[in-house]
């Protein structure tokens, strides 16, 4: 089996640590695009018991399948110390949380960064300013 021009997005832009966000945002695309994102943000449904009807049994089969893509897509995109640290992990959403851990406070910093940014290129054009809301006009 073939990866889909947009998974390839995954296999040509691995987690290599200093990636995170844009892994992370690559990785949100192929699962929205494939339509398994939602194993992200939905509990999984109740194992069906004897008792259960039709569309519970669907219900949990694809979303399980679904896990099952988005854990392959996650293990897919990165790096082998990664993968081993993450194969055995139940579901996608704990090996997301897991990663985001490891790396997710790269996106704080960065978003740190860009708006300490922004303040200091407005305080350097806007020397008359006196606070941080203050404008020039």
């Amino acid at each position: 089996m073939s990866l889909s021009p947009i998974a390839q997005i995954l296999s040509t832009n691995k987690l290599v640590g200093e990636n995170y966000v844009d892994w992370k945002c690559n990785l949100d695309i192929v699962l929205t695009v494939d339509k398994h994102k939602h194993v992200l943000t939905t509990p999984c449904p109740l194992e069906p018991t004897e008792e259960s009807i039709q569309e519970e049994r669907n219900s949990y089969t694809s979303w399980m399948r679904s896990d099952e893509i988005a854990r392959c897509y996650i293990l897919a995109s990165i790096s082998n110390v990664l993968q081993q640290q993450h194969r055995n992990m139940l579901t996608a959403t704990d090996m997301i949380y897991s990663i985001a851990e490891i790396f997710g406070s790269q996106g704080r910093q960065a978003k740190q960064a860009a708006v300490r940014n922004f303040m200091n290129c407005r305080m350097k054009f806007g020397k008359k300013c006196s606070g941080p809301y203050a404008t020039d006009h």
